[in-house]
């Protein structure tokens, strides 16, 4: 799925490893990119590369209709 506003969702994701942040804001440390897919579909929900600059990239995973609109805040916003 290819997310809006810039953001890559799901299998476009490209590293192999990121850090991953779940829906609440807890930190859940750096997984395989296929690891967090499975916990992103598991909860029901979209992986979401929210910082593609850090080492290793930054994810959420988050319903992604929510978080375009809004209505989930990243945790890196200021």
């Amino acid at each position: 799925m290819a997310g809006g506003n810039g953001y890559s969702v799901g299998s476009k994701i490209r590293p192999i490893r990121v850090r991953v942040i779940a829906e609440d804001g807890t930190r859940l440390g750096v997984m395989t990119t296929a690891a967090a897919l499975r916990r992103a579909a598991d909860a029901g929900l979209d992986l979401v590369e929210i910082d593609p600059r850090a080492t290793p990239p930054v994810c959420m995973i988050v319903n992604f209709e929510q978080f375009r609109r809004g209505l989930i805040r990243s945790p890196l916003a200021n």
